[in-house]
């Protein structure tokens, strides 16, 4: 028996049915520590082992890369080896930031490296457009809208801060000007954040 054999053989019932079934798609749904993994990742192996499924036609999506890197250790067990570069394993934000990089120039981005700014560089670049715009206490307020805009689904358009509720004591002028800014100044450096890799 080889890993793949030996894996399969460890399937429980449930497993083994998500893994041998014949739909093209399948929800998988179960709680922490169920081996939902273990399940996906067999189920890949099959496709590619016993189906002949080429690596190149195989996008397995996870939402956290501790995720995407136990789920790529498990497929080099029990995978054809030569099959194992050719697939896309990563998380939702490191596939659309491929696609961004890939189109770069299309989206209006300089060729190279796209950067994707963290919640601690979005915060410090949000406070310092801010505190340009508004010295007073008022830029932590601004801040905030700002956050709530470009988190809104509608983000990066500017149209984004229309479906956001503010508090009383906010400049919506300020606010978009901020909004702009900052999208300016992502632009600027080849930058996106993480909330507009989805």
């Amino acid at each position: 028996m080889n890993a793949y054999d030996d894996t399969l053989a460890s399937l429980n019932e449930d497993q083994l049915k998500a893994v041998t079934s014949k739909n093209k798609r399948l929800i998988i749904s179960a709680g922490p520590g169920s081996g939902k993994t273990r399940a996906l990742t067999t189920r890949i192996a099959k496709m590619i082992n016993e189906d002949h499924v080429s690596g190149y036609q195989t996008l397995a999506l996870t939402f956290t890369n501790k995720a995407a890197r136990e789920m790529k250790e498990r497929l080099a067990l029990v995978c054809n080896p030569s099959e194992i570069n050719k697939m896309t394993v990563c998380t939702i934000h490191g596939l659309a930031l491929r696609m961004i990089q890939g189109y770069a120039f299309t989206l209006g981005y300089a060729p190279g490296e796209v950067v994707v700014y963290d919640d601690v560089d979005q915060d410090y670049l949000l406070k310092h457009i801010a505190d340009k715009l508004d010295p007073t206490e008022g830029a932590k307020k601004l801040v905030k809208a700002a956050k709530e805009c470009t988190n809104h689904p509608c983000w990066p358009q500017r149209e984004s801060a229309q479906f956001t509720e503010f508090k009383e004591g906010v400049d919506r002028s300020l606010v978009y000007t901020l909004i702009a800014e900052y999208a300016a100044v992502l632009r600027q450096n080849n930058a996106l954040d993480y909330g507009m890799l989805i």
